[in-house]
């Protein structure tokens, strides 16, 4: 099996990868974000209105813009992983994960057996080129690409037995939530910063690759801090930010 940073520079080109966080249901959004230069998208259907016929469209949008396609289902189940899969995201960042035992099941959604149980209907899936793709079965247990997501203070304490897990690839540090568990005033608060600098020493200790949203001082500071994926941008923020510019700018 290719180690996680083969795998990453595989699937988005380069490694630091940078992106894009994709909340709005808009295939025509992903595909922006994918021709403005964003490594990957990220479709999120655990917070954004985007259901699973938008999110095919989505997937299929920013490939064809050139960016790699991820996904965040609603909850790390073996029925969202396969239907975001067979929609065709290259890959998965599985939400509240807080144990190794978590992290397995999740890398065996993923999976194919023997590795996994993920079920195979390679015939009718987008993910296949609708059948078209006669080795798609045979070779997405070595491509596909798993992210746990650490989002509270037991799941770091966790995060060095979930990087062991033979499936996982990435631990993703989640700022917002974790900051709110651990009773801290959001994810600027200073003591954030320094368990995202242990999350990245955990996981390059294991051969396994770090990602985060840009938070506290930055999407430039995290890649100097060793993060192997950040998502710089979003496309509600960016939307909201520019019409606010052109707004106040017009304004006598």
């Amino acid at each position: 099996m290719a180690d996680a940073r083969t795998k990453a520079e595989r699937l988005f080109g380069r490694v630091p990868a940078i992106g894009c966080w994709l909340d709005l249901p808009s295939p025509e959004a992903a595909e922006i974000a994918a021709l403005a230069g964003a490594d990957f998208g990220l479709v999120d259907l655990e917070h954004g209105a985007i259901s699973i016929e938008t999110a095919l469209r989505m997937i299929a949008a920013l490939r064809a813009g050139g960016a790699a396609p991820l996904a965040r289902p609603p909850e790390a189940t073996d029925a969202w992983a396969k239907r975001l899969l067979d929609a065709g995201a290259a890959g998965l960042i599985m939400p509240m994960i807080e144990s190794a035992e978590a992290a397995a099941a999740a890398a065996a959604a993923m999976r194919y057996p023997p590795l996994g149980r993920r079920g195979a209907a390679a015939g009718v899936i987008a993910a296949s080129r609708w059948g078209r793709d006669p080795v798609y079965v045979a070779g997405w247990n070595e491509a596909c690409f798993l992210a746990v997501q650490i989002e509270s203070p037991t799941a770091v304490e966790a995060a060095a037995a979930m990087a062991a897990v033979d499936g996982v690839d990435m631990l993703f540090f989640g700022p917002n939530d974790y900051a709110y568990a651990a009773g801290l005033d959001g994810p600027d608060d200073p003591a954030v910063w320094p368990v995202l600098e242990k999350m990245v020493e955990t996981a390059h200790a294991a051969g396994k690759l770090v990602g985060t949203v840009a938070f506290g001082r930055g999407a430039a500071a995290l890649v100097a801090a060793g993060c192997d994926l950040v998502s710089a941008a979003s496309d509600v923020a960016a939307l909201g930010r520019g019409i606010a510019a052109d707004v106040a700018a017009a304004r006598p």
